[in-house]
């Protein structure tokens, strides 16, 4: 997956968001594109297992602040369009932050409907080094 690396190296280097929804972190354009080729490798492996058609989109970011999706029953409607937003000005001062390089030694694919323990369910995990 990594041609012969044993890590993949990332460096983040900003703050992004998905609209009001939820802020992460970014990497730089090399990472970005070294972190695309790892994904297509896994993905040719997964069509090939026949576990997925291969349609995906790769979107890596490292999430660090996520709106709940639903407001407790008590909140009224209006509350929750008001108070379930991240406003850019809560986060935009980090917006070119250098959160410093980060080495990826494995590989976890997440299952987000299962139940969690403070992390998302593991389905599947494989570590660079073991390859």
């Amino acid at each position: 997956m990594l041609s012969g690396r044993r890590e993949l190296i990332v460096d983040l280097i900003g703050l992004g968001s998905f609209g009001e929804r939820v802020v992460f972190i970014r990497a730089d354009d090399s990472s970005m594109a070294d972190m695309g080729s790892a994904a297509a490798a896994l993905n040719k492996s997964l069509v090939a297992a026949d576990l997925t058609d291969g349609k995906y989109k790769f979107n890596a970011h490292a999430t660090i602040l996520k709106r709940p999706h639903r407001p407790p029953k008590k909140w009224s409607k209006e509350w929750h369009r008001k108070l379930l937003k991240i406003p850019e000005q809560a986060w935009s001062s980090a917006l070119d932050m250098n959160f410093g390089r980060y080495a990826v030694a494995e590989v976890q694919l997440l299952d987000m409907r299962k139940p969690k323990d403070g992390y998302f369910a593991v389905d599947w995990e494989q570590s660079f080094r073991d390859e």
